[in-house]
């Protein structure tokens, strides 16, 4: 598992803990922390793991600390976006031409926050 000061990792895995099918990673300087990646495998998505695994994630932040967590997504991530707002993450800025596409234009990074407690 991830071993860094700071550094939160939680896995989604299957009821024999042989497979795993999600994982979410975040860096934590209280009071904040950064969602650096959540990933959830495609064969495994909408079934709700994603909502589980970042419910997980963000009690694990609030425990190390973290009163609020930030993250940046891509503004064409509907999906992303409405597994965010549900978990009650707010626009609070927006890096244009931050990701680059597959066809060479760039796309906008959201940066959303979410208080925590």
């Amino acid at each position: 598992m991830l071993r860094q000061p700071g550094s939160v990792a939680d896995l989604a895995m299957d009821g024999r803990g042989k497979s795993v099918f999600g994982f979410a990673i975040s860096r934590v300087v209280a009071p904040e922390a950064e969602l650096l990646t959540i990933a959830v495998d495609r064969r495994r998505q909408g079934m709700g793991v994603g909502k589980v695994l970042l419910s997980a994630h963000l009690a694990r932040l609030s425990a190390h600390g973290a009163g609020q967590v930030f993250l940046e997504v891509d503004e064409g991530n509907a999906a992303a976006l409405r597994l965010y707002r549900a978990f009650g993450f707010r626009q609070v800025g927006q890096r244009p031409g931050y990701y680059a596409k597959k066809d060479g234009s760039r796309a906008t990074a959201l940066v959303l926050r979410a208080d925590l407690g």
